[in-house]
């Protein structure tokens, strides 16, 4: 059943790829989509030849995905935590004051947004990454295959201690996160971004390294493009009719002028209409003000 964001949701696949033992101590680990195993084998061979073993371990691990406002608390108390103190259930409010108190919280809540801990759920030993992709808070449970239904139930017996508004775990479908991480801006590999996007397009220059002195594989690259300026841009679209519903790929018609495409499109049920990104190309923005002003506005 779709789930919108403003609940907790929960979903098992094992779509990732991880390559060594997730708790080595003279190891790596690398997650990485399920399209990418043709690579995988390329590095295997090249690894063979430098004295690096990497081995596929997609086939012992599932992923677990708690994404939401109550994430936080579902997975706190789920990995052991004991709460200090809660309250009637109100609904929530975005307040620091509304925040959980823990006895002793787990490392799990401070971990910062992309790092990694190994947690106790259940029974069982899993990696826990601070990871969202549908514009509220979130974690993703890498669980050993065996113990999934076992960390399933402690994550839903966490959700049944917390109650209906602080807990209210549910079960997300794909179309639902889609339609999540649109509404949120969220790009998407093989859809809004690939290999033709350079980051600086895409806004995400966040994420890479130029401000650090790490000579990572296309730097130089990367600073020359940079340093051109981005040749399209990225804004999202709500339609204002709420019958009106696109799939992605529809080219932008402005003055009798295509001036860009949809990528990607899903029903907004936060917004109670379509919404999409549309990737705009520099100059049309250049050449039309209000069409500047608008992305301008929404970005």
């Amino acid at each position: 059943s779709a789930s919108s964001s403003a609940s907790s949701s929960a979903s098992s696949s094992a779509s990732s790829s991880a390559s060594s033992s997730a708790f080595a101590d003279h190891g790596a680990s690398t997650l990485d989509p399920t399209h990418s195993n043709t690579q995988q084998r390329a590095q295997e061979q090249k690894g063979a030849r430098i004295g690096v073993h990497i081995h596929d371990v997609t086939n012992q691990w599932t992923t677990m995905a708690v994404m939401g406002p109550n994430a936080r608390d579902i997975v706190a108390v789920a990995s052991g935590a004991s709460i200090a103190k809660l309250g009637e259930d109100t609904p929530r409010k975005d307040t620091e004051t509304d925040v959980l108190q823990y006895e002793s919280p787990p490392a799990v809540l401070s971990l910062p947004f992309g790092s990694f801990a190994e947690a106790n759920i259940g029974y069982a030993t899993c990696l826990v990454s601070r990871m969202t992709y549908v514009g509220e808070a979130g974690f993703e449970i890498y669980v050993p295959q065996e113990m999934s239904r076992q960390v399933h139930d402690a994550l839903q017996h966490a959700s049944d201690v917390l109650g209906p508004i602080r807990g209210n775990l549910q079960y997300c479908g794909y179309y639902a996160i889609e339609s999540m991480r649109l509404e949120k801006g969220n790009v998407a590999w093989g859809a809004d971004v690939g290999p033709d996007v350079s980051p600086i397009d895409a806004g995400l220059l966040r994420t890479c390294k130029l401000k650090t002195e790490v000579d990572f594989r296309g730097r130089a690259a990367l600073e020359r493009l940079k340093a051109g300026g981005a040749k399209r841009t990225f804004a999202s679209v709500v339609f204002e009719d709420e019958l009106a519903y696109a799939y992605g790929q529809e080219p932008i018609v402005v003055d009798g002028r295509v001036v860009g495409r949809l990528t990607s499109a899903a029903h907004g049920h936060s917004v109670g209409a379509c919404v999409a990104l549309a990737m705009f190309k520099a100059e049309a923005l250049e050449q039309s003000r209000s069409l500047k002003q608008y992305v301008d506005e929404v970005q």
